[in-house]
């Protein structure tokens, strides 16, 4: 084969290969104006959601008027959650175990699991006479969730939980949508019940504290562990 010839199917490449990048950037760009849209969409309906169908199901289910009157008004639609939510890099189809694995089980993230396995060796025995959980997954678990508590989120759990619940198509997901209605009002129950704080921050989809649990998993399982009277996974 001449040089030449290599050369014209080098470019025939090249331009094949700009051109699908053209295309692909086409369709990032529409997808991102689609996403633009029904943001601007969710967002406008937001407040109205918030004080029909959000607070109908809320005191069905448990909370109060006041609890209602006092904090509905400062609960506000999150764009980042709304954004993160539908550009999840887990719905990546290319994205495998090996990948998880090399993100989260680095050196670092062992030799300091072994500190804090010395570190908290009284608590860790105690959770396991109590409960039968073995001291190692309740500290690999502490550092794949929230790297021993480094990073806990800083979307404030009412707002994401909310928005999510508001924005989730109950048609499409009919199960997440009934999650996330039930997430926000029990986000509402902890705040509540003395539990949370409400301007507590979590996960950009409302999970929260050390192990980054979902608020209805901290209702049915959290326990006060200090005996403060508080079932606190933020701060204890």
């Amino acid at each position: 084969m001449t040089s030449k010839i290599i050369k014209f199917l080098f470019v025939l490449n090249l331009v094949a290969v700009l051109g699908l990048g053209a295309m692909n950037a086409q369709a990032q760009t529409a997808a991102e104006q689609e996403l633009e849209a029904l943001m601007a969409v969710e967002k406008a309906e937001f407040q109205d959601w918030l004080y029909t169908d959000a607070y109908t199901y809320a005191i069905k289910n448990g909370i109060t008027k006041e609890t209602l009157d006092t904090y509905l008004p400062t609960i506000q639609f999150n764009e980042q959650s709304f954004i993160r939510d539908n550009r999840k890099v887990e719905s990546k189809s290319d994205f495998t175990y090996e990948d998880y694995y090399d993100l989260f089980i680095t050196d670092a993230a062992v030799t300091r699991g072994k500190r804090m396995m010395i570190k908290y060796a009284d608590v860790l025995q105690r959770a396991k006479d109590q409960y039968g959980i073995e001291p190692q997954y309740i500290v690999a678990l502490w550092s794949i969730e929230s790297r021993f508590g480094d990073i806990k989120g800083s979307y404030r759990i009412l707002d994401a939980t909310a928005t999510i619940a508001k924005t989730t198509d109950a048609d499409k997901k009919p199960g997440r949508s009934r999650e996330f209605y039930q997430y926000f009002t029990d986000a509402l129950r902890l705040v509540q019940d003395g539990h949370m704080d409400d301007d507590q921050t979590g996960g950009y989809v409302g999970a929260g504290g050390h192990v980054q649990f979902m608020p209805s998993n901290i209702v049915r399982f959290a326990v006060d562990g200090d005996g403060d009277g508080r079932r606190d996974i933020f701060n204890s």
